[in-house]
């Protein structure tokens, strides 16, 4: 049986501002020297460095033609020194590299006066101008110099990004796990329905912050289909855990939905513990819910009467799938130690879903707040390559555990006790 869900939500490409930082050139006039922190300290005449103060001032509020003209005022006068020329030079440079005007860079490099600086300069007055095919282009000028730094590397990935070369926008950024690249990878892979890197870069992103935003995009996209009724149980689960619940109207909101599927996967313990804690919410009510809500109470109560039995019945099986089937159950009734123990036992004997059986031990360990063993259990699915989907689940999983996310649980109070 397939059930129906929440249609599935847009999932919002996490976009990055990354501001670009360009730094001043430090002109500081004190008596007849003006100090350039940019390469060493040059002495220039106060006629020369007072116009290129205010240059520097008027470039820094926007005003770059009264900067350019401050410039040529320093430029006029007479008998400049090399020190002078070069400090005129930087200061243009410098505000041709605000303005976005990259004429001066593109005139040096094709003189032969490129250098590192130079080439970090072209690229970002290209950014600037918004001319983001001669970003791209400007790699290999920024290798040929050795210019190519990390701000550099940002600057092309962002111009692809703009252009719509994603996917050479995630292979530039490969490698990198700072928040504002992975938040840059993610949106390029959103962009070009990427599946596998949306996951990595939202896997890396969870660990790192353990923002909750990511959480409900890595929710919405492991819970694109195909999803077996198994699967959809553990995303909502997953949902659950979060405290990413979908209220919808009541009978259509996940509690309920995780409650149905669990019903008929034959887990009513943790069908019923659900429903109470849609009813605590204010979430679950009304005749329908109540319907549902009957049900899982009547069909808990007589599994939990028979659970010795199906334990014995299990324990005499061939292979400890029965088992495993059986520590899922515990699960559902909060008897975690003993679902731990149960699947377990299941996978010493040998199981043929080496997948359900690593989950089910993840899930028993998580809830007994045994973080390393639940990342290992679910490390065992991804690492064995169960199946695209099911590694996809354990990943989400893994993650779970290894992050500090106050994992939200059913109550099962109730169902412990009936036992």
């Amino acid at each position: 049986m397939k059930f129906g869900s929440f249609k599935s939500r847009p999932l919002q490409a996490l976009s990055s501002a990354l501001f670009l930082g360009l730094a001043g050139f430090g002109l500081a006039t004190t008596g007849g020297t003006v100090l350039v922190s940019t390469a060493h300290a040059a002495t220039v005449r106060p006629e020369v460095g007072k116009p290129l103060q205010e240059a520097q001032d008027l470039a820094a509020k926007g005003k770059y033609k009264e900067a350019l003209a401050k410039v040529k005022q320093a430029e006029s006068v007479s008998k400049l020194t090399a020190d002078e020329n070069k400090v005129i030079d930087q200061m243009r440079s410098y505000i041709s590299s605000r303005s976005g005007n990259a004429s001066a860079y593109e005139q040096m490099i094709a003189k032969g006066q490129g250098s590192a600086t130079v080439a970090r300069n072209l690229i970002r007055a290209h950014y600037m101008a918004k001319q983001y095919s001669k970003v791209i282009a400007d790699e290999a000028i920024l290798r040929k110099y050795g210019a190519l730094d990390a701000s550099s590397i940002t600057l092309i990935a962002q111009a692809q990004y703009l252009t719509g070369n994603y996917r050479d926008a995630i292979k530039t950024l490969k490698g990198r796990d700072d928040v504002n690249s992975l938040k840059m990878i993610y949106g390029a892979a959103f962009k070009a329905n990427d599946r596998d890197a949306m996951t990595t870069a939202l896997q890396k992103l969870i660990l790192a912050t353990g923002d909750a935003q990511y959480w409900k995009a890595a929710i919405d996209l492991g819970s694109r289909p195909p999803l077996s009724d198994h699967q959809t149980l553990y995303m909502l689960r997953l949902r659950l855990f979060t405290g990413n619940m979908r209220t919808g109207s009541s009978g259509d909101d996940d509690y309920s939905l995780l409650s149905q599927i669990a019903i008929q996967l034959g887990l009513p313990g943790e069908a019923q513990a659900v429903l109470d804690k849609g009813v605590k919410a204010g979430v679950v009510s009304g005749a329908r819910a109540q319907r549902l809500i009957n049900m899982a109470q009547t069909q808990a109560k007589a599994m939990a009467a028979k659970l010795d039995a199906d334990a014995a019945k299990a324990r005499k099986a061939p292979k400890g799938d029965a088992l495993v089937n059986l520590g899922e159950t515990y699960w559902g009734y909060g008897r975690y130690q003993e679902a731990a123990d149960a699947v377990k036992d299941g996978i010493k004997i040998g199981v043929e879903n080496h997948a359900d059986a690593q989950m089910a031990l993840g899930l028993a360990e998580l809830s007994l707040g045994h973080r390393d063993a639940a990342a290992r259990a679910f490390k065992a699915v991804t690492e064995a390559k169960d199946g695209k989907k099911p590694a996809e689940i354990a990943g989400w999983y893994e993650v779970l555990a290894r992050t500090n996310t106050n994992i939200v649980q059913a109550d099962n109070s109730k169902t412990k006790s009936q036992h």
